[in-house]
C-alpha cells in the first residue's frame, strides 16, 4: 500500500485548509513531534530543530523540488538529531519518526455499493440496446450493420466485449474481417449470455479506462508500444474499426507507419496488406469518409511487400505455397487498387526472373505474373516453361512444383492454345512409373484449381495432342461395385493416415 499514510494524511489536511506550503508545514510538525519524544532520552536543542527544517529545505532545492517531501524530512532528522555513528548506535530517533509517519489510525474500506465506471458503462449500454442481463439464459440477436446505424453501434458494443475477453458474447454468423472469412456477408448474428464473471472481468480491466471503448483503445495502445508484427498490426486496425474506436488511426499514425517500415518479412507484410484491403472495404461500406486513412497505408504496405519479394527465392518446401499465394494477391491488387502500381511489381518480377537460383514453385508463379501483365506472349511463355521443365529433368519434383506455381495464376493460358499443355504433356510422358508416382502429389495439386468442366476440356485437349477423338474417351459412368471399392479404399486410406499421424 501507500508508504507513510499518516504523513500524507497531514498533507491532505493542510491542503484542504488552504495552506500555501503544506509540505513544509507538515515537515515542521513531524520535526517538533520527534524532538519532543527524544528530548526525554537525549538532549535536543531548538537550533537542532531549526537545522533539521533547513536541511530538509536545502535537500528539496538540491533535488529540484518546490517543498521538502517525506524523504527530505527523514534525511533532515537523521542529519541533525542522530548523534554519533549511525551504524554503531541505536537510532531510536528514526524509529520513532518512521512510526509516526506510518501512523496507528484505522481507516475504512470503501462501501460495497461503489461500482467501477466501466461496469456502469456496460450496464448503461445494455439498457440502451435492450440487452437483458437479468437472466443467465442464452439469447440471440441479428444485426444489419450496413442499413441500420443503431445495429452498427450495437455491433461495436459486442465487438468491444469480445475484444476485452469478457465471455459475454460470441459472433456465430457474419463477416470476420480479421480472418477474411465471410467478408461478403452484411448481417451479424450474436449469441450472448450474462453471468457474474462478465462484471468480474470488467472490474479487472477497469485500470485501462472508464468505458468499454476507452479500455479497448488503451489495450491497443499498449500493444502498439510493444514489438508487434505487421500481421498483428493489420488485425489490430480491423479490431479498432469494428469496435468503433474514434480517432484511433489519426492518433497513432506514426506508430502504425513505424511497424510497417521496420518489418523485414515478406509473408508478414503481405498478410498485413491483405488485412488492410479488408479494412478499406469495410470502411467504404460503413462510413466512406474515414477510408481515406487506409489508402496511403495500403500504398506504403504494398511498396514494402514488393521490396521484400525476393525472400521467395529461398522459400522452403513447407512455406513455398504461402509465398506464391501472397504473390498472387499482390498481382490482384495491381488490377484493383490505384495505389498499388503495376509497374513496381513488374520491375521486381523481372529482376527476380533474370537473377540467380529460385524456388521452382515461386519461379512458376513469377513467370505467370509476367505473362498476365503482358510482358511476354504465349509463345515466349511456352518456351520459358519448356526451358524450366528441361532443366529439371534430373529433379522432376521441382518441375512438378513449378507447374503448380504456373497454374496458380496462369491456368487460363492452357486454354489459349496447345503450346503450354504440349510442354507439360511432353514432360509427363518422359517419366517412368516410379518418377511419376514421386511427382504425382504436386501434379494433382497443380490441377486442383480447375473446375470440373475445365478438367473435361483439358482431357479432350490432351486427347487431341495424342490423336485420340473425344468420343473415344471413356465416359464417367461408375458401377456400384466400383463405388463400393472406392469407398473401402477411402476408409483404409483414412485409417492409415490416422495411424501415421497425418492430417486428413
Amino acid at each position: 500500500g501507500m508508504p507513510f499514510p499518516a504523513y500524507y494524511q497531514e498533507i491532505w489536511k493542510e491542503s484542504r485548509a488552504g495552506k500555501s506550503v503544506p509540505y513544509e508545514k507538515t515537515a515542521l510538525k513531524f520535526i517538533v513531534k520527534t524532538a519532543r519524544f527524544i528530548s526525554k532520552m537525549s538532549p535536543v536543542s531548538i537550533p537542532d530543530e531549526v537545522n533539521a527544517l533547513a536541511m530538509a529545505r536545502s535537500l528539496a532545492n538540491l533535488r529540484g523540488k518546490g517543498q521538502p517531501g517525506v524523504y527530505e524530512l527523514i534525511d533532515g532528522v537523521q542529519s541533525c538529531f542522530v548523534k554519533g555513528d549511525i551504524n554503531m548506535t541505536a537510532v531510536f530517533e528514526l524509529d520513532y519518526l518512521f512510526r509516526i509517519l506510518s501512523g496507528i489510525g484505522a481507516g475504512s474500506v470503501a462501501a460495497s455499493d461503489i461500482i467501477p465506471p466501466i461496469v456502469i458503462n456496460f450496464r448503461g449500454l445494455c439498457r440502451e440496446y435492450r440487452i437483458k442481463i437479468s437472466t443467465i439464459e442464452k439469447q440471440e440477436t441479428t444485426l444489419d450493420i450496413v442499413k441500420n446505424p443503431h445495429h452498427y453501434s450495437k455491433s461495436c458494443f459486442f465487438h468491444q466485449l469480445d475484444f476485452l475477453g469478457t465471455g459475454f458474447c460470441k459472433r456465430v454468423h457474419g463477416p470476420d474481417y480479421a480472418s477474411g472469412s465471410g467478408k461478403n456477408l452484411v448481417r451479424e448474428i450474436w449469441e450472448y449470455r450474462y453471468g457474474p464473471s462478465v462484471e468480474t472481468t470488467l472490474i479487472d480491466i477497469s485500470v485501462y479506462g472508464v468505458t468499454l471503448s476507452e479500455a479497448c483503445g488503451s489495450i491497443m495502445e499498449n500493444k502498439l508500444k510493444q514489438n508487434i508484427s505487421a500481421a498483428e498490426l493489420g488485425t489490430m486496425l480491423i479490431s479498432a474499426e469494428v469496435t468503433g474506436i474514434d480517432g484511433f488511426f489519426e492518433k497513432y499514425q506514426n506508430q502504425i507507419y513505424d511497424v510497417i517500415d521496420r518489418c523485414g518479412n515478406f509473408i508478414d507484410i503481405s498478410t498485413c496488406l491483405i488485412k488492410l484491403r479488408y479494412l478499406k472495404n469495410l470502411q467504404n461500406m460503413l462510413h466512406p469518409s474515414q477510408a481515406a486513412f487506409t489508402y496511403p497505408l495500403i500504398k506504403r504496405c504494398f511498396e514494402k511487400s514488393v521490396e521484400l519479394l525476393e525472400d521467395g527465392r529461398g522459400a522452403s518446401e513447407t512455406g513455398e505455397r504461402e509465398y506464391c499465394e501472397k504473390l498472387a494477391s499482390l498481382h490482384a491488387l495491381t488490377l484493383e487498387e490505384d495505389m498499388c502500381p503495376k509497374e513496381l511489381l513488374r520491375d521486381k518480377c523481372s529482376l527476380i526472373l533474370s537473377g540467380g537460383p529460385c524456388n521452382s514453385r515461386f519461379y512458376g508463379t513469377l513467370l505467370a505474373v509476367h505473362f498476365k501483365q503482358g510482358e511476354i506472349g504465349m509463345e515466349q511463355f511456352a518456351l520459358r516453361i519448356n526451358a524450366m521443365l528441361t532443366s529439371s529433368m534430373n529433379k522432376p519434383e521441382d518441375a512438378a512444383s513449378f507447374i503448380a506455381g504456373v497454374f496458380l495464376l496462369g491456368r487460363d493460358a492452357v486454354f489459349s492454345g496447345n503450346e503450354v499443355l504440349a510442354e507439360i504433356d511432353r514432360f509427363v510422358a518422359g517419366m517412368d512409373f516410379d518418377t511419376f508416382m514421386l511427382v504425382l502429389p504436386n501434379l494433382r495439386y497443380a490441377f486442383t484449381g480447375f473446375l470440373p468442366s475445365e478438367t473435361d476440356r483439358l482431357a479432350k485437349m490432351v486427347a487431341s495432342i495424342h490423336g485420340i477423338k473425344p468420343d473415344e474417351l471413356r465416359g464417367g459412368i461408375v458401377t456400384q461395385d466400383e463405388l463400393a471399392l472406392a469407398m473401402l479404399l477411402d476408409e483404409q486410406s483414412a485409417e492409415a493416415m490416422n495411424q501415421w499421424g497425418l492430417p486428413l
